[in-house]
């Protein structure tokens, strides 16, 4: 089993992430319909 302050420790990395992908969603959506457009 794995103790509570284990689950503190290697919580924080993945939400940090999702922070950064959300602060940039827009830039991630138009860089996206650019490529499709590009590819297009």
């Amino acid at each position: 089993m794995t103790t509570p302050s284990a689950d503190l420790v290697t919580a924080p990395a993945p939400v940090r992430r999702l922070k950064i992908l959300d602060r940039y969603l827009t830039v991630w959506i138009f860089a996206a319909m650019a490529f499709g457009i590009a590819l297009g």
